[in-house]
């Protein structure tokens, strides 16, 4: 049976956290059981060299729970950060925005977005 996967998104416009590799780190540690996850090991996270005259690097994360990953993308000449989580289990995204709130002080606004659960499909 292949399982069905839950993919949900968050926007964040953020001036400070999105820079912020520690604060990025720290967030994917806490966040697996904000939202109900199991975590199966210690976030991974990485700065790249600027580009293009920007004055901050951008930050990738990454930590594996046991129901898929949760993932960040920081983009901070923007701003901006992409939170992406995708499970097969019962996640409850939703409650990663106060947390995230609370934890980035300096947050504007948040797009939340789910799709709903998806089947995945074999392929031959």
């Amino acid at each position: 049976m292949v399982p069905k996967l839950r993919y949900a998104t968050i926007e964040i416009f953020c001036s400070k956290c999105c820079s912020n590799k520690k604060k990025i780190k720290s967030i994917l540690k806490q966040i697996p059981s904000q939202i109900g996850v199991k975590r199966l090991g210690e976030p991974k996270v990485y700065s790249f060299p600027r580009m293009h005259g920007q004055k901050i690097a951008g930050v990738t994360g990454h930590v594996t729970i046991a129901e898929s990953n949760i993932d960040v993308h920081t983009y901070p000449e923007h701003a901006y950060c992409e939170w992406i989580a995708v499970t097969c289990g019962n996640a409850n995204f939703r409650r990663a925005i106060p947390y995230l709130k609370k934890t980035c002080p300096c947050i504007k606004t948040i797009k939340f977005s789910i799709l709903k659960k998806c089947k995945n499909k074999k392929i031959k």
